[in-house]
């Protein structure tokens, strides 16, 4: 039996699918309202709540028995971006709520938590393990990238998945984060062979996808562009689709980079007519919604409501985590200890 806290459009849910688990997830909760359609528009049965997570009780856990409780909290109070201010910042209440209830759920056996990187050195952070210890709680910490597991997409973010005293887990933990999953034998098999970014692409996406002129003078010099032959890309953001610099990759279609850009900047800067025409030889585009879920771990049903535009779907996908990174993770976490 499964709580899934700040769900989203799922992504946790769809880890547990992907890792083969029988489960039941007695409730989905979110108070974000555009995750919230997409994760209905999924999973029509599940039951799920825009509840504010610090209105939970114990006795709610209680009643629905929960086993395992997989969570994403808030990442602002702990980005580089942000304003730092951890357990200070109000976005941090539903955690530190959620840690007066862990203990009081006999029920409960297998948590799991994402964050970004950062949250490792957080007051937050040492709150959850003293929680965890005070609950005789067993736990490994992990930084992993989907490019550990052969996904070429970058997506740096911290992981921590615990188990009651009761289980063990089937790999030898470490006290310090766990960073480096080659030692793992399961990771090894997955990562010789990275995928290239042409098994992600559609076929024929969309008009909408291209970059404007302004767009293409503005960002000439910032863009992480990348081809389909390319066994990389740059982490998706919220803000993909509306800004160009540090959001998420660009993706070249045609042309040779290195050629286009060495005419380029030999053109005066105010002969911009001309220096947009160069590099709309590269036909440069941004990734779809549809290429970035898959790259992100979603299966093919996955799909966004009709209705959700797509700087709607950017911003969900960029709030989301990497299906395939959970996935591994629960494999871990509960096929490991049964």
């Amino acid at each position: 039996k499964v709580l899934e806290l700040f769900s989203g459009i799922g992504g946790m849910h769809y880890a547990l699918k992907d890792a083969g688990l029988k489960f039941d997830v007695v409730a989905a909760l979110d108070i974000s309202e555009v995750p919230n359609r997409v994760y209905r528009h999924n999973f029509p049965d599940v039951p799920h709540s825009a509840k504010n997570i610090c209105g939970l009780t114990a006795k709610q856990w209680q009643q629905w028995g929960v086993e395992a409780v997989l969570m994403s909290p808030p990442c602002q109070p702990f980005t580089r971006q942000g304003n730092q201010k951890d357990v200070q910042d109000p976005r941090s209440q539903p955690l530190l709520h959620l840690l007066t209830i862990l203990p009081q759920v006999p029920t409960l056996k297998y948590i799991l938590l994402e964050n970004v990187k950062g949250f490792e050195e957080s007051e937050a952070r040492s709150k959850l393990i003293q929680t965890l210890k005070s609950m005789q709680f067993h736990w490994q910490e992990f930084l992993i990238s989907p490019t550990d597991l052969g996904i070429p997409n970058s997506r740096l973010r911290y992981y921590l998945i615990g188990q009651s005293s009761q289980l063990s887990f089937q790999f030898p933990t470490r006290a310090e984060i766990w960073t480096d999953l080659s030692s793992l034998q399961k990771v090894s098999r997955q990562t010789q062979n990275p995928a290239k970014l042409e098994s992600f692409l559609e076929t024929s996406p969309c008009c909408t996808t291209k970059l404007s002129d302004a767009m293409l003078l503005r960002y000439a010099e910032v863009m992480d562009i990348v081809n389909a032959k390319s066994e990389r890309s740059c982490c998706f953001t919220k803000s993909y689709g509306r800004y160009v610099e540090g959001t998420g990759s660009i993706l070249q279609q045609s042309g040779d980079l290195d050629t286009v850009y060495q005419r380029f900047r030999a053109l005066p800067k105010e002969k911009e007519a001309e220096r947009v025409a160069i590099l709309k030889e590269l036909d440069l585009r941004f990734f779809t919604p549809e290429e970035i879920s898959r790259l992100m771990g979603f299966p093919e049903e996955f799909e966004f409501p009709p209705e959700s535009t797509q700087l709607h779907r950017f911003r969900a996908l960029g709030n989301s985590l990497n299906v395939k990174v959970v996935s591994f993770l629960l494999d871990l976490l509960i096929k490991s200890s049964d």
